[in-house]
């Protein structure tokens, strides 16, 4: 539903003129493999963003607000496919498709960016989940507002998609305040290590460890 409105507003954020940037001087100059932006490289952050953005925009005949929010948007709705597909699997269609959405629109409360900026921002890559890059205080963060969002769920009697979903929006927006107040921009902390890279690690590890106690046995 969002998808064809993306376009009416002006950028209202520093991150999305600069990654429209990007991608003209993709289009203008070439440059698809070592993007360019206000004439300096920028080879520390994988182009695949700016690929989907300039492509929209050679379609479209130039890069404007709408081709510059498409990816994201794009992203989003994958995003919450993948959401309603994870808990269709626990739960009924409903329950799935409405816990999806909730999700998504309470990350772009907290973070103030949807999730493909947000993935960008921290050089995940878009196929893994967000949670594997997010440090802990963040995880904390999302984690408290959906308890804050579950005990309210029910003292206020809330029913209905629309309802659970503001609910959710607003205490995601509360935590996010209280972060500022504290001089924390949730968005800015640094991602944490790959949880996969962690997991293999340990696993290394582990084997070995084995392999020395097989050996003074």
């Amino acid at each position: 539903m969002m998808i064809p409105f993306l376009g009416l507003s002006d950028f209202n954020t520093k991150g999305e003129p600069r990654e429209a940037v990007v991608a003209y001087t993709m289009l203008e100059h070439g440059n698809w493999i070592l993007p360019i932006n206000n004439g300096g490289d920028i080879p520390y952050k994988p182009p695949f963003f700016h690929w989907c953005i300039a492509f929209f925009s050679l379609i479209a005949g130039h890069v404007n607000e709408y081709t510059s929010r498409l990816p994201s948007a794009v992203s989003l709705v994958l995003m919450t496919i993948g959401g309603f597909v994870f808990y269709a699997k626990r739960k009924d269609t409903q329950t799935s498709l409405i816990t999806a959405i909730i999700r998504s629109l309470g990350d772009k409360a907290l973070f103030n960016l949807d999730t493909a900026l947000l993935k960008r921002k921290l050089g995940a890559p878009y196929s893994r989940p967000l949670a594997d890059f997010l440090p802990t205080l963040n995880i904390k963060a999302k984690d408290f507002a959906a308890e804050m969002t579950s005990v309210n769920v029910q003292q206020k009697d809330l029913h209905g998609q629309q309802s659970i979903c503001q609910e959710h929006v607003d205490n995601n927006k509360a935590v996010r305040n209280m972060m500022l107040q504290r001089g924390i921009v949730p968005e800015n902390l640094p991602a944490d290590e790959d949880v996969k890279k962690v997991e293999r690690r340990l696993k290394s590890d582990e084997k070995t460890l084995t392999k020395k106690n097989s050996k003074k046995k």
